[in-house]
């Protein structure tokens, strides 16, 4: 039987078992890793990243063997508490109604977690949706104040958020081409059209 490297020492081993140099019995250190490696999943599957981190921390120095692998994890998991402070100030943006700035902190989020992500991506729509909204009453606004209603209308009919400043402005749109269709009856019944 070939010589085992020890994942611990680095010395070659003719015992299958055990290492010679240090003794580490190698079926215990595997199940010891695979038992660390699935609290740090679990943590992370229960959202407590700052908890998978210290525990993901430790990991290189008692796992030799994996090292890059348990440093790849730990930057993933860092990066995730980056994520998850960026989404908790955004939800207090939103809160305060600071759509823009709530955006701004969501932008080009990819969470490593597919919860977090999801959560990510719910609440930059709803952020989203008021900006676009004052986008849009902006330019109905503008269109109604040129007196261009066609354009208007459909474009404060659009708007889910601001109903009783749509709802009013529409109430206006009516009201004058009530007048602008009254006036142009009292012509037509009148005789002042211009041919």
């Amino acid at each position: 039987m070939a010589p085992r490297t020890c994942p611990k020492c680095n010395s070659k081993s003719e015992n299958p078992a055990a290492c010679d140099n240090c003794g580490l019995n190698f079926a215990e250190y595997e199940q010891a890793k695979l038992e660390k490696l699935g609290e740090v999943h679990r943590l992370l599957s229960e959202n407590r990243f700052r908890e998978a981190k210290q525990v993901a921390e430790k990991l290189p120095a008692q796992f030799p063997d994996k090292r890059t692998d348990f440093v790849l994890l730990l930057s993933n998991i860092s990066r995730d508490i980056s994520i998850v402070e960026k989404y908790e100030l955004a939800q207090k943006a939103y809160e305060a109604g600071d759509y823009a700035q709530a955006c701004l902190l969501l932008r080009n989020i990819k969470a490593f977690d597919c919860t977090l992500n999801e959560r990510v991506v719910s609440l930059r729509r709803k952020a989203e949706r008021p900006l676009h909204d004052s986008e849009q009453f902006n330019r109905a606004l503008e269109a109604f104040n040129r007196g261009d209603y066609a354009v208007a209308r459909p474009l404060f009919q659009g708007i889910s958020g601001r109903r009783e400043e749509t709802a009013e402005y529409l109430q206006k749109i009516d009201a004058r081409t009530r007048e602008a269709l009254g006036e142009a009856i009292d012509c037509i019944n009148s005789g002042r059209i211009v041919q």
